[in-house]
């Protein structure tokens, strides 16, 4: 499919009765788009919407079912008509035709369009076929919406390479990074959340693009890019574009801002205040435990260091949360059973580490509520534990809930009848530490302040790199069930 140059006059004042019997409604807004088909065939799109409805553009896709190829046409629906010529065959394929109503944002950092309104249409090939007749007329009545769902859903053998880079608190910025032509395309970026969509015109080639606009946090957003060859036919009315490449739909997931986590950490509360009396209370905790395979802990051992060195938080969990891939740290766990000892099972190595629980979580941490999830059965809470000062207390400070160390209700510091400090854990939810030092394993061990154990090992044995996101299905401890 692709366009020739030819345009005509778009300034002539529309009809009362256009083609076929069919009449324009007075009390709407109306754009004709003309296209010359191949064969001399007629192209009449009649796009009609109500008057109380501000559009500055109209922008119209047609794509090719068959090849997943697709004209973009950019329209300036005050000038109320348009005519061109489209060289294709209709008969030949089905296309999907779409149009959307764009509105202009302006901001600091630059223009970008709003949806406010949508139509779409299908042109079977076999029926144009079979009519005999020579002209194609088509009506799309615009509805006023600010949700569609993203057009190209042709999957490409070779998509786009298409990135999202997140940056906290709220910062988001698109990769494009396959085009090694210096040839100058137009992009055209679809956002879409649950409540609005997007659209970005990039007229210049850009490698990288921040979004320049605040997303609403801990949501679901989805991109797709379309790649425009060089105008085809271009006024300062109008455009009309092939779009020859497009990327997969990306999705990702906002930050959680801190307002979430504060809904978040309320929804814990109720979990854990919805279990009864004795699963609240809290266990002295002697040690935390880490379990890994063998030959990590040896590789560790015969280091000249013997520190376990903290690593970069994978997406394991809420899928927004602020700390992923930001700082690093160790996972430790507090769970016991009904003696008040550990599991004798194990998914992630069939080596256990026990550290004493009141040498590393001191006076001189802070400690700060980062996530409430499940998957599927058991729920847990993820609480940051630092070092004061430090960098990664400096990040949690600004980002994280800060929780009262000595006074909250999963994991605390108290003093045993001996008045000796000793942590204390909720058993209502498994409480996972994620401590943002090194430990030095060797020196634990020699002043006998850890231990190592066996245990049965259960499943795969390793955790995930990327780690497991938490069930987005339930509705205790997901925000968007409460939102």
């Amino acid at each position: 499919m692709y366009i020739c140059n030819n345009t005509r006059n778009d300034d002539a004042p529309l009809p009362q009765r256009y083609a076929y019997g069919i009449y324009i409604n007075s009390q709407s807004n109306t754009f004709l788009f003309n296209a010359q088909l191949c064969g001399n065939r007629r192209f009449d799109l009649i796009i009609q919407w109500p008057t109380q409805l501000t559009i500055d553009v109209l922008y119209m896709l047609i794509v090719d079912n068959l090849s997943g190829g697709s004209v973009t046409i950019f329209l300036n629906p005050s000038k109320r008509k348009f005519c061109s010529s489209l060289e294709f065959s209709p008969e030949s394929s089905n296309y999907n035709i779409c149009i959307y109503g764009l509105t202009v944002k302006e901001t600091e950092y630059g223009r970008f369009y709003q949806l406010c309104s949508h139509s779409r249409g299908k042109l079977k090939g076999l029926k144009v076929a079979d009519t005999g007749i020579s002209d194609i007329t088509m009506n799309f009545e615009m509805k006023e919406t600010n949700v569609v769902e993203l057009p190209m859903k042709h999957n490409m053998k070779k998509p786009m390479n298409v990135t999202v880079l997140r940056c906290p608190p709220a910062s988001y910025t698109i990769i494009q990074s396959d085009t090694k032509s210096s040839e100058v395309f137009t992009h055209v970026l679809f956002l879409k959340q649950p409540n609005q969509t997007f659209v970005f015109i990039l007229n210049s080639f850009q490698t990288i693009f921040p979004l320049p606009l605040n997303l609403e946090s801990g949501t679901w957003t989805e991109i797709q890019m379309l790649r425009l060859s060089r105008q085809n036919c271009s006024t300062n009315k109008h455009m009309i574009a092939v779009t020859v490449h497009h990327s997969h739909v990306i999705s990702f997931k906002t930050y959680l801002s801190m307002d979430d986590y504060k809904q978040l950490y309320i929804l814990a509360l109720e979990y854990l205040y919805g279990k009864n009396t004795s699963a609240q209370q809290c266990k002295p905790i002697e040690f935390f435990y880490r379990n890994k395979s063998e030959q990590y802990y040896k590789d560790i051992l015969k280091s000249t260091s013997g520190e376990m060195i903290p690593y970069t938080k994978d997406n394991n969990g809420d899928q927004g949360s602020i700390i992923n891939g930001a700082i690093n740290g160790l996972f430790y766990s507090t769970l016991l059973g009904p003696k008040s000892k550990p599991p004798p099972i194990s998914f992630y190595g069939p080596v256990r580490l026990h550290l004493k629980a009141n040498i590393i979580f001191t006076e001189n941490c802070n400690i700060y509520f980062s996530d409430f999830y499940c998957h599927y059965e058991q729920h847990y809470v993820t609480i940051v534990l630092t070092r004061k000062g430090s960098p990664e207390d400096d990040f949690c400070n600004t980002h994280l809930l800060m929780m009262d160390k000595d006074d909250n209700p999963f994991m605390k510091l108290s003093r045993n009848i001996n008045g000796l400090k000793t942590v204390m854990a909720t058993m209502g939810i498994v409480v996972e530490v994620f401590y943002t030092e090194s430990v030095n394993i060797r020196s634990f061990l020699q002043w006998g302040h850890g231990y190592m154990s066996k245990t049965v090992l259960m499943g795969r044995g390793r955790s995930k790199p990327e780690g497991i996101p938490k069930n987005e299905n339930c509705n205790k401890c997901n925000l968007s069930h409460k939102k």
